[in-house]
């Protein structure tokens, strides 16, 4: 095993119009765990390891952009949205949402559909390639949630994971489409992720260019081998306030949510799409920083 690692590597930065300084936790690495939220897990799942603790200037550094030299849609951001938006979700009172029925009240509204067209448009200027662009309807999470990731399907949390809704093979996680997840509830809720893109973490493990292309392979592979080698390596914590969104690539980063210390429900929406953020000049025309 490598010396201790639980300082970042050179990745992915988020791109940030604000100072990081306040909105980043780093991880005292990862832990294999055998239940989430009180609920044991059926497959092998993962977790930041505690205690957080604050970034390093040289770390905060390493992070942040500004948002120049950024170039394809593999990219982590901080986005607010503008005020004309924000009043179209509030008036939805989507907050008051308690669960699944009241969200499917409220989804099923005009005024709902409405606001999504326009959160939808908000960020067109951002969409690149033909892809279409793929809503998700609304989210509800309960909160103090570890992580907040549940198959339905087999009634358990994942923990730390990649996405796969492309359904893309391992050599074409980096061509996905990426996503933008706004917070609608009333309270701050976190993004957890590696700042390493799928294809780097595979290399650190020690695998061979070729690994990716055989598909004889499974995605995981890689991860649990990177978990094993760099059990120490920080996972980020990001602050969402509420109508902040992130663009993430969530098909090609580790990642999950969390709602640990809130104590409201949970409420987000995610459109899927190949988003590529604008270079500085242009983004003070698209969006209203705080």
């Amino acid at each position: 095993m490598p010396a201790n690692t639980n300082t970042l590597s050179e990745g992915m930065k988020i791109f940030c119009e604000s100072s990081l300084q306040g909105r980043v936790l780093l991880s005292n690495g990862i832990e294999e765990v055998k239940e989430i939220n009180g609920m044991p897990c059926f497959q092998r799942a993962f977790l930041p390891k505690e205690p957080w603790r604050k970034p390093t200037e040289t770390e905060i550094k390493l992070l942040h952009s500004d948002g120049s030299g950024i170039s394809d849609y593999q990219q982590l951001g901080l986005l607010t949205i503008p005020e004309k938006l924000k009043k179209s979700f509030q008036q939805l009172r989507l907050y008051s949402i308690k669960s699944v029925q009241d969200a499917e009240r409220i989804g099923g509204s005009l005024a709902y559909k409405k606001a999504v067209d326009e959160f939808i448009k908000h960020f067109s200027p951002w969409h690149t390639g033909d892809e279409p662009v793929v809503p998700h309807f609304i989210y509800v999470g309960k909160p103090g949630l570890r992580t907040t990731t549940f198959n339905r399907h087999d009634n358990f949390f994942i923990g730390m994971h990649l996405d796969s809704w492309e359904r893309k093979p391992m050599n074409e996680r980096h061509i996905a489409r990426n996503r933008i997840c706004i917070n609608l509830g009333s309270e701050p809720r976190y993004l957890l992720f590696y700042n390493l893109e799928y294809r780097q973490i595979v290399k650190k493990a020690g695998f061979p260019d070729s690994f990716i292309h055989e598909t004889h392979h499974h995605h995981y592979e890689a991860l649990y081998k990177f978990y094993q080698l760099f059990p120490d390596y920080p996972i980020i914590k990001l602050q969402i306030n509420p109508y902040e969104a992130y663009l993430a690539p969530t098909e090609n980063i580790v990642h999950d949510g969390t709602t640990e210390g809130c104590t409201q429900m949970d409420i987000n929406l995610a459109i899927r799409g190949h988003y590529q953020i604008k270079k500085r000049k242009s983004l003070f025309n698209l969006l209203k920083f705080n």
